[in-house]
């Protein structure tokens, strides 16, 4: 399983917590743990890019600099899946 918690301002590091099971999914067998864990993260930093600090809408053009990294490549599948074609 990989997953992240909601986002709280007091921080969330525990040897053990429960969070929502929307926030939780299985890890794909192809990947290692370390891997797994940096994906949500890197989404957070992607959604965080384009809908926090950008206010990305539908319609618009959104230049990725960057697109081949992780959080870039995400904005990309992000921005692609939020606002299809």
């Amino acid at each position: 399983m990989v997953g992240t918690t909601p986002i709280h301002p007091d921080g969330s590091f525990a040897q053990y917590a429960t969070v929502p099971s929307m926030f939780i999914a299985p890890k794909p067998q192809n990947i290692s743990h370390t891997l797994a864990a940096t994906i949500p993260f890197a989404a957070l930093a992607a959604w965080s890019s384009l809908f926090t600090f950008a206010g990305a809408k539908s319609g618009q053009t959104v230049l990725v600099h960057g697109g081949g990294g992780p959080v870039g490549r995400l904005c990309l599948i992000t921005f692609d899946c939020t606002f299809p074609a």
